[in-house]
């Protein structure tokens, strides 16, 4: 079969386990982890404003009170209140968690700032 040509004098054969290396064809470095938290200090509470809910998909959309972006948050995220007594334009407080699947942040610890909805009219029954 194959012929392995001669040592050197004085040399000693070497035989090297690549057993612990990953396969050349086909692998894939391992991906980072994504951080649990986004970057800022950590436990930060942020002032918001409910700007949207879905009770069907059991999801909401806070908005920061200084503006941006509106935040996606789950029912499960929302503390000390039940997701069904959260009303739109009500202020909350809620803290920031990079999403599990790399597309952004959402807000968890959802709470609510005080039972009333902000001044925001509601719609008139006609």
């Amino acid at each position: 079969m194959g012929h392995q040509p001669p040592l050197a004098a004085g040399a000693q054969q070497v035989q090297h386990s690549v057993d612990h290396l990953p396969q050349v064809h086909g692998a894939r470095p391992p991906r980072p982890r994504p951080r649990a938290e986004p970057r800022g200090p950590r436990g930060s509470v942020t002032p918001g404003i409910i700007t949207q809910l879905l009770p069907a998909r059991r999801l909401g959309f806070v908005r920061p009170a200084v503006g941006g972006i509106p935040l996606l948050f789950n029912a499960s995220a929302v503390e000390e209140v039940s997701f069904d007594d959260l009303r739109e334009g009500q202020a909350v407080t809620y803290s920031l968690e990079r999403d599990r699947l790399g597309r952004g942040a959402r807000a968890i610890h959802v709470r609510p700032t005080d039972s009333s909805p902000t001044n925001v009219p509601l719609a008139a029954n006609p």
